[in-house]
């Protein structure tokens, strides 16, 4: 282990700049989860979380408060994230940036320019001598009666 932040002699990295990255990722997962709130939402160490892939709650299944951290998982899209409490600490400090709401064009049907599926105008069915038959054998029939009603 290198001593006061010296390289290793095979270049390798030294346990501050482990650390560090370590803690760059863990603020990024937390960051990934505030952009899946919506303006109301706050979030709180070791309480429920949106899923930072789809942004449906998440389900908390266990927390260390020793070690600060909170395992979370989705079932929506079973995805497994942890939140830890230093990472919590330093992204609420700072603004994250949010992603613009889609246009409404692109939430609907792609085919469709305001999200509705355009229709013919002459929806009826023609009559078949197949359908004819159907409809009125149908019509004939005598109707069942429920299970209330035998009682």
């Amino acid at each position: 282990m290198p001593l006061f932040g010296r390289k290793n002699a095979d270049g390798g990295l030294t346990l501050a700049e482990v650390q560090a990255a370590e803690l760059a990722d863990e603020v990024k997962m937390v960051d990934d989860v505030r952009r899946q709130m919506s303006p109301g939402e706050h979030l709180e160490f070791a309480g429920p979380t949106r899923c930072p892939n789809c942004g449906m709650l998440g389900f908390v299944e266990s927390v260390n408060r020793t070690k600060g951290n909170c395992f979370n998982f989705c079932y929506t899209c079973r995805n497994r994230w942890v939140i830890t409490s230093r990472a919590v600490k330093i992204s609420l400090t700072r603004d994250v940036d949010m992603p613009e709401p889609a246009p409404p064009s692109l939430l609907g049907n792609p085919w469709s320019m305001d999200g509705f599926i355009e229709l013919e105008d002459n929806l009826s069915l023609e009559m078949t001598p197949a359908l004819e038959a159907m409809t009125i054998s149908r019509m004939d029939e005598p109707a069942k009666p429920s299970a209330s009603q035998t009682v």
